[in-house]
């Protein structure tokens, strides 16, 4: 949670699209309690996500006319993302 409401205080992400960054980072790494951290956030709305040693990319964007958001993530591994 404390993530979550560090992303939605910071970067203005409402709390489906925070909540989505860490459950997709989550998931991502297959560990359901490490240690989730805010590595870097890009202004072009890329958020780096760490847990533990592994580094998660996420992206929230829109779909056409729908009104939800969508989250991609992508596992980076200990090398990090660009």
């Amino acid at each position: 949670m404390a993530v979550r409401d560090h992303l939605m205080a910071a970067l203005g992400d409402t709390a489906a699209v925070a909540g989505a960054r860490v459950l997709a980072a989550l998931r991502a790494t297959g560990d359901e309690s490490p240690t989730l951290t805010v590595d870097r956030a890009h202004p072009d709305g890329w958020v780096r996500l760490r847990a533990d040693d592994a580094v998660v990319a996420t992206w929230a964007t829109s779909i056409n006319d729908r009104p939800d958001a969508v989250v991609v993530a992508v596992l980076c591994g200990e090398e990090g993302c660009g």
